[in-house]
């Protein structure tokens, strides 16, 4: 015999191991995330924890502002040195990269372009040192 699961049994159970911040999350942040029913579940379960709805909104306030400093920090991390290496050796991809990146990446697009342009002009000083080399050598 098969052994059925719970939590597919009864959505409640889901909404009881939720901690307060997930369950506040639902209501507010995420609810277009979820289904009316999932909604009204985790409402539910915050007024039987007693959890009223002006600790709901200082909740979703503080839970709002973390999400936008978390996303803030992700788009402000520098290229790494591999990926700087990499866009000199290879600037294609560096000007790939830059066009291809979230809009928002304002700072990792402008260190991939300078990036590029390094690489750029150390490709064409080499292509010229090989030109001059061979024309030299050809005198």
């Amino acid at each position: 015999m098969e052994k059925i699961d719970k939590e597919k049994q009864d959505p409640q159970v889901k909404y009881k191991n939720l901690d307060d911040e997930e369950l506040i999350a639902i209501t507010t942040v995420d609810k277009n995330d979820y289904t009316p029913k999932g909604v009204e579940l985790a409402r539910l379960e915050l007024a039987n924890r007693n959890i009223g709805i002006e600790q709901q909104k200082k909740k979703a306030e503080t839970i709002t502002k973390k999400r936008e400093l978390e996303k803030k920090e992700a788009e402000e991390v520098p290229l790494t040195n591999r990926q700087r290496v990499f866009f000199i050796l290879l600037p294609a991809i560096g000007f790939y990269y830059s066009i291809w990146v979230p809009k928002d990446w304002k700072k990792r697009r402008k260190e991939a372009n300078k990036f590029q342009n390094i690489g750029l002009l150390l490709w064409l000083s080499f292509c010229l040192l090989l030109w001059l080399f061979s024309w030299f050598k050809g005198l």
